[in-house]
């Protein structure tokens, strides 16, 4: 599973972002062996990275996956309880990046089994206190 595809250019390396669209510039002198190894090592630890994130989603949604998750809800909310404090502010981070994404969802981008989620996205967008609150500082 790639994410990350470098392509060499005039001043090193175009890295494309096959999620995002996006193209980053990694420059480095394509005649050095060394530079272009490490430059490509890069890369593989990116592609590594987003491996290790995509699994590490498919296995918390699956754990959600079945009618009555509640009580695997309550588990996963019991069991971030317990980690460092840090950890679960960064939980946090992860939480509103997600209802911000999905507050910027248009009619077309969810159907009804996302609407209510949207509408409370949404409805946090347009909220002062979720707004001026949203910026959680590492301590």
């Amino acid at each position: 599973m790639y994410r990350y595809q470098a392509t060499p250019s005039d001043n090193g390396y175009e890295i494309r972002d096959s999620v995002t669209g996006t193209v980053q510039m990694m420059e480095c002198d394509l005649n050095d062996s060394n530079e272009c190894e490490k430059a490509c090592e890069h890369i593989d630890r990116m592609n590594e990275e987003w491996k290790k994130t995509h699994n590490a989603t498919v296995e918390l949604v699956q754990r959600l996956n079945c009618f009555s998750n509640r009580d695997r809800i309550a588990d996963i909310v019991h069991a971030l309880r317990s980690e460092h404090r840090t950890l679960q502010q960064d939980f946090t981070r992860l939480c509103i990046a997600w209802f911000e994404k999905l507050a910027g969802l248009e009619n077309y981008d969810y159907d009804l089994r996302m609407e209510a989620s949207v509408k409370l996205a949404k409805a946090l967008e347009h909220s002062p206190d979720f707004n001026d609150n949203k910026y959680l500082p590492t301590i």
